[in-house]
Formats: C-alpha cells, sequence, structure tokens
C-alpha cells in the first residue's frame, strides 16, 4: 500500500502559512512593509478584535496593475528580487514572495489598488485562496487591502490566537518600531474604529519619542553614535539616561538598514553599558539605528524576517557596550560640572541625626517622608494601642485617611512574642542546610546585614532580602485579609493611552490586592486606598512596574498569567515594604526578622532569587589565618 503522497497546492499554502503567519501582527508587518516598499508616505492602518476579526492597510503607494494584482498572491510571486544572489545587497523590506500567498490561504482578502497614472483601480477577493475575476473600481492611488477573519478555515490553529488585548499589544509594539524607524511618512492607528495613534511626518527621532510617550521621556534621552570602519558598521539612536529606568526591555527598539529586528545579544550589550548604574531589574529605553554592509548580514534566517544575523557579531556587541558606558559616562561628568559652577546649586550634607533608627514592628514600612509635601497623621482603628496609632507618613502629594481595621492581626504577624534579648539569643535558628544550632548578635555591617556569631562560624543577613522573603510569604498566604488605608485626597497618576487601557482591565486584580483605584479620562490613574504595607511606597514607580509586569506576561495563557501576576504583586509589595539596605535598624528589629525568618519557607533566597543568608565557616576563617596548619 503506497505510504507517500502528495500534498495537495491547498494544504501546502496552509503549512506554509503557519512559517509566515502566526498571529495577526505578523501579517500586519507583511503588509506594512509592502506598503513602505511601494514608496507609501502616508498609512492607516485599522483593527478588529485585536486583528483576528480584521487587519486593514490603506496606503498611497505605487499601487498595482490589474496583472499584478492576480500574480501578488500567487506562492513566491514577487517584485523585490529576481534571484537568490539579490539577497546579498536587498534593500526591501520583503522578497520571499510567500506572505501574501500564505494569508490569503488562511484569510479572506479584499484589496483594491491604483497605479499613479491609471484611469480607474482594481478590485480583488480571495477567500481561503480562491479568487474571483478582478473588476475596475475607483479609488484613489495606492493599495487599500483588508484581511478578515484570520484561520476561519483552520480552526486548530486558531484556537492557538491568544486574547484581543495580548495580539493587540504584539501589532501596537510593531506599529511603534515602524513609526520610529519611518519618520518621512504619517501614520495613523485606529482600533475598535477609535484613532489611536495619529502620528505626522516629523523632522527627527526625538519627535518621534515624545508622539508615542511624552516629552519628559524625550528629555531623558541621550544622543548615541558610534562607528567601525573595519566591518563598515555604524550605530545611531537614542538612550536613556541614568535617571530613566523602565521595568522590562519592552522600550528597546533595534533596526538594522532599518528593518526592526529582535537579537537578545545586542540588547544584551546595551544593558552591560549600563552595568553598575541601574538597579536588578531595571532597564534603559533605547532606539538604536545599526547601518551594515548588506553582504555582512543574513537577514534570510527567519520565516518572518524578525531577525538578522551578524558576520561580526562580536565587535558589534562590543562597540554598543562601550558606546554606551562612553556616553553615559559623559553625561553624568557633565551634570557634575554643570552643578559645580552653578550659582544656584547648594549642596548640603544630611546629618546623620536625620537617619530614623527602626525601632517599632511597622515603622519599618513607613519612612517618615518620601514625597514632596508633608500631610497629616494617618488615624488608626481604636483596638490597636501603643506608638503606631498615628505618626505622619508621607504618600507623594495625598493625604492618608482612616485605615479600613485594626493593624492588631497584622501585629500579630509581625512581632515576636515580647521576650528578653537574652532569651532570644540563645534560641536555636534552624536555616535548612545551615544547621544553626545557637547565635549571638553582633549588629549590623554597612547597615546592610545583620552580622551573627555562632559556635562554627559568622553569619551575615542581608536584611533587605531577609525581609522581602518574609514578607511575600506572609502576602502569599493571608493577602485576603489585605489591611488597607484610604487616601483622604486621591493619588493620580499620570500614564499614557495605551498603558491605561492595559492596566484598565485588570482594576479588579488590584483591588483583591488592596489597591483600589479608577481611570479617569484618557491618561490618568487615580488611586482611592492601598494596603498598609504599600502606605508610604512611591504610587507611580509601582503602578509603572506594576504595567511591566502586565506587558510581560501577556503572551501567558489565563491562569498561567494569574498565577504569574499575583507572584509578581506580592513580590513587588515585599520589595517595597521591606527594610532596605542602609536602613538603621534597632538590634530588636534585627532580632525579630531573625525570628521571621526561622519560621519562614524558602528562607534561602529572596522572591527574586538573591541569598538571604551567607555563612562563613569557623575553618574557613582559620584557614585564611593559617590557624589550620598543624592540626
Amino acid at each position: 500500500m503506497r505510504k507517500i503522497r502528495i500534498l495537495s497546492v491547498e494544504e501546502i499554502k496552509k503549512i506554509a502559512a503557519g512559517e509566515v503567519v502566526e498571529r495577526p501582527a505578523n501579517i500586519v508587518k507583511e503588509l506594512l512593509e509592502n506598503a513602505l516598499d511601494a514608496g507609501a508616505t502616508k498609512i492607516d492602518i485599522y483593527i478588529e478584535d485585536g486583528g483576528k476579526k480584521l487587519v486593514r492597510v490603506i496606503d498611497n503607494g505605487c499601487g498595482m496593475s490589474a496583472e499584478d494584482v492576480q500574480s501578488a498572491f500567487e506562492q513566491h510571486a514577487t517584485s523585490k528580487i529576481r534571484s537568490v544572489d539579490d539577497l546579498q545587497q536587498l534593500q526591501t523590506f520583503g522578497f520571499r514572495g510567500e506572505a501574501l500567498s500564505s494569508i490569503s490561504s488562511v484569510s479572506t482578502i479584499k484589496i483594491q489598488t491604483k497605479e499613479k497614472d491609471a484611469e480607474s483601480g482594481t478590485a480583488l477577493t480571495i477567500r481561503h485562496a480562491q479568487s474571483n475575476e478582478t473588476c475596475e473600481v475607483g479609488c484613489p492611488q495606492g493599495t487599500d487591502i483588508a484581511v478578515h477573519d484570520i484561520f476561519s478555515n483552520i480552526p486548530a490553529r486558531k484556537k492557538f490566537l491568544k486574547a484581543t488585548e495580548t495580539e493587540w499589544r504584539q501589532i501596537l509594539l510593531l506599529f511603534q518600531s515602524s513609526v520610529l524607524a519611518h519618520q518621512s511618512c504619517h501614520f495613523k492607528l485606529f482600533h475598535e474604529g477609535r484613532l489611536v495613534h495619529n502620528c505626522p511626518v516629523v523632522s527627527d527621532l526625538s519627535s518621534r519619542v515624545i508622539q508615542f510617550w511624552n516629552q519628559g521621556v524625550a528629555d531623558h534621552m541621550l544622543k548615541l553614535s558610534a562607528q567601525d570602519s573595519s566591518i563598515d558598521f555604524t550605530v545611531n539612536g537614542l538612550i536613556s539616561d541614568h535617571q530613566y529606568m523602565r521595568y522590562n526591555t519592552a522600550q528597546i527598539f533595534l533596526f538594522v538598514n532599518n528593518r526592526w529586528i529582535k537579537n537578545y545579544s545586542i540588547i544584551k550589550a546595551l544593558i552591560k553599558g549600563y552595568s553598575g548604574v541601574f538597579p536588578h531589574g531595571k532597564y534603559p529605553a533605547g532606539y538604536l539605528f545599526m547601518r551594515i554592509d548588506p553582504t555582512l548580514i543574513d537577514v534570510n534566517i527567519h520565516p518572518r524576517k524578525e531577525e538578522v544575523q551578524f558576520v561580526h557579531v562580536r565587535k558589534v556587541e562590543q562597540l554598543i557596550q562601550h558606546a554606551v558606558k562612553r556616553i553615559l559616562d559623559s553625561h553624568v561628568r557633565q551634570q557634575l560640572h554643570d552643578a559645580h559652577t552653578s550659582q544656584s546649586s547648594t549642596y548640603q550634607p544630611m546629618s546623620h541625626s536625620n537617619q530614623r533608627p527602626y525601632s517599632s514592628s511597622f515603622s519599618h514600612a513607613w519612612p517618615a517622608q518620601v514625597g514632596p509635601a508633608q500631610v497629616g497623621p494617618a488615624q488608626v482603628g481604636p483596638a490597636q494601642a501603643g506608638p503606631v496609632q498615628a505618626w505622619p507618613v508621607q504618600v507623594g502629594p495625598v493625604q492618608v485617611g482612616p485605615v479600613s481595621r485594626s493593624f492588631s492581626s497584622q501585629a500579630a504577624m509581625f512581632s515576636p512574642v515580647a521576650r528578653s534579648i537574652e532569651e532570644i539569643q540563645e534560641e536555636p535558628i534552624k536555616q535548612g542546610n545551615l544547621d544553626v544550632l545557637r547565635y549571638r548578635l553582633i549588629g549590623q555591617y554597612k547597615n546592610t546585614y545583620i552580622l551573627l556569631e555562632k559556635d562554627d562560624g559568622l553569619v551575615l543577613i542581608d536584611q533587605h532580602a531577609a525581609h522581602e522573603r518574609i514578607l511575600y510569604e506572609l502576602f502569599s498566604k493571608r493577602f485576603e485579609d489585605v489591611e488597607t488605608v484610604s487616601l483622604m485626597f486621591p493619588y493620580a497618576i499620570e500614564l499614557n493611552a495605551d498603558d491605561l487601557a492595559l492596566i484598565e482591565k485588570y482594576i479588579d486584580l488590584l483591588g483583591k490586592h488592596g489597591i483600589v483605584a479608577d481611570c479617569m479620562g484618557e491618561n490618568r490613574l487615580v488611586i482611592k486606598s492601598v494596603p498598609v504595607y504599600l502606605r508610604n511606597v512611591d504610587l507611580t514607580e509601582f503602578i509603572r512596574e506594576l504595567i511591566g509586569e502586565l506587558q510581560e506576561g501577556a503572551s501567558l495563557e489565563k491562569d498561567e498569567f494569574f498565577k504569574h501576576i499575583n507572584e509578581k504583586l506580592h513580590a513587588q509589595m515585599a520589595c517595597k515594604a521591606a527594610v532596605k539596605a542602609g536602613d538603621e535598624l534597632s538590634r530588636e528589629k534585627m532580632h525579630e526578622i531573625i525570628e521571621q525568618l526561622e519560621k519562614t519557607e524558602n528562607k534561602m533566597t529572596c522572591p527574586h532569587g538573591r541569598p538571604t543568608i551567607w555563612l562563613l565557616s569557623l575553618s574557613e576563617i582559620e584557614k585564611r589565618f593559617r590557624r589550620d596548619y598543624g592540626r
């Protein structure tokens, strides 16, 4: 019996579509690149249901003749190359001739197009690779192509499409990259019939940054320019200074010969240039435009042309890393020089007496002042006695109102049973592999590490990492009983329209974590209450970091996504509320952290994976001092 069969042309096209068309954003990319290759100076994009229902691109490019319209949807039909040798000098975006053919096999396409000097245009409808006859229509110069109902004939593929919001975010990212790369083209983006972005022609990259983000972001951009003549390579663009940080790499855009690419090694090189500048988990913004001899790259290594391969990749990485470091250093030196020479600038060192030691079970979470304005006292319910009933706090420009419930239940969780220091010191500590039996508290080192002495060595505890783990475990297990404080004046955070639309979808999720918020207008999030642990946290930074996590997890399945976000929220809140490196702790507070860490699961690392405890054994100490000789 014959086992080998030749697939039909229709089935071959469906299979090929899987390599080119994975999601609606891939369709947008192909149609956008065709419009740009056609010389368009104005492009309008219409999206419905995250592109699953409709992707429509209208351009004013050169258009096509009736004959070309029919041929354009045939497999391997292209106007970009004539032979494989042309790939060595490729100057266009598309070149394989697979895109339109693949898209037409898994959707319904309606196209109208007209060349510049033609008296009329041409219209054509193609449903699942089956086309009807072309007809003449009246239309302006250019091409209007609409792709309807992607994967409608392949249910097995359609079910793998993500939620509308996830697909929309991918399209938005692609749109941003195209607009950044083509400053002489006027772009518009519509979603569900609403104009989301209108980006007219601009004269420079900084103006494009303002169109998508704002003037404040553009003010933190530094110009980058470097070259390596040995490989005919140049890089120009903008990078953020040491004051502007992101919570993911979503604002890093890379372009090679004006083609948007994804290249982790280049992103890594860019981030390495910020070594020692940003704390862990924070990333720069960057818009890098690389120019290189087309013969020294391969653009044909990815079915969707999303990646390129460099012949001299190591030289490229080193050039970018060193250029970033050089520009940051120069910028900092200039700022220091300006501050030194300015007549109005003064420097007042902080008095040591202003540093407040931590003595209360709660005081670590709420420093006396965080923002620019002093506010009134927070009122605590009558069930809580002691010094934490009321004290001045700062939550940016807002005043804190009454706490929703008493602190008594939280106090029981945080505070150890009242005992003498001597009794605590003699308690056994079981730290997993460390097998710590007894300890004597020596004190703090650099106001960052708690130093303990035990029989067989010294133990150092990272106070922030340890306290972060303690709070994370608490939040993960008992967050349904979260205590909240109502803000006397709502806290307003300015966001761009895209970020606000994203976080609006998760308002209920925030509410479950004690953060009651509403969206006001097109660019403002208003927070009305927060958990007590976030009482003095910079809420703007907190929300922006959360948006970064929402974007990062957008590609996950629903259940996995909510698990991911819950874990990130708990970790983020624990990090914000925990004592910090540099905080001066009372001996009672240090004992409290030690005792709580003893009772905590996964005590050896913080939620981000950093170690909480480090043991320097007695044998290692004696070896260093050569006291182990002669044993």
